[in-house]
């Protein structure tokens, strides 16, 4: 299994994530709560991914679920999500 570096899988999912958003229209917020914003992401982000891309994504469900990432990171992450769906939102 190759090891992905936290940086990389936070900029593909970000990049991703901004360019779906363009097309969400029924998501207003991701929870606040880390475990039913993760549920809520997979949804979300599993839209449009190829299968590649979906290794990736399990990689990093698999990261969030085991305590890779801290819980300061998570919340910094759902405030981003959030904030790009809100800018989106209003344009």
């Amino acid at each position: 299994m190759k090891i992905i570096s936290i940086k990389r899988i936070l900029i593909f999912l970000l990049c991703f994530f901004l360019y779906n958003s363009l097309n969400a229209q029924d998501l207003q917020e991701f929870s606040t709560d880390t475990a039913q914003f993760i549920d809520q992401f997979e949804e979300f982000v599993k839209r449009n991914i190829t299968e590649q891309q979906e290794d990736n994504f399990e990689i990093f469900i698999d990261q969030w679920d085991t305590g890779y990432f801290s819980d300061k990171i998570k919340t910094r992450f759902i405030e981003v999500c959030n904030l790009i769906l809100t800018r989106n939102t209003h344009r």
